[in-house]
């Protein structure tokens, strides 16, 4: 983990609390990033929390909850088991049955 991308993401953390939280709970995009104090949508897009809250969680979590090296996360962050011939080259693993015969399925 190195310690420059860790404060960037704390300063990230920082400006989201500051401009994009709303009195309800959860946070809102900023039409004009110009303009402080901010005027935010009113609407949080839902790559929001899966995407940024993903990669500071990724970025900021010591404990290993998830090993990265059997979990990967997809683009809405949900978790997926990683197949351990994935580490393979995509030639070296067997084909499937899906597999043209004339590659050698």
């Amino acid at each position: 983990r190195d310690p420059k991308w860790r404060l960037y993401g704390w300063r990230m953390l920082q400006a989201l609390n500051k401009h994009c939280r709303v009195q309800s709970g959860g946070f809102a995009g900023v039409r004009n990033v110009s303009q402080v104090p901010a005027d935010n949508d009113d609407l949080m897009q839902s790559f929001f929390m899966a995407e940024t809250l993903k990669y500071l969680y990724l970025l900021f979590d010591d404990t290993g909850n998830v090993p990265l090296d059997t979990w990967v996360f997809n683009t809405e962050a949900h978790p997926l088991r990683r197949r351990p011939d994935a580490l393979l080259k995509p030639f070296q693993r067997r084909p499937s049955s899906w597999w043209p015969r004339s590659l050698g399925g």
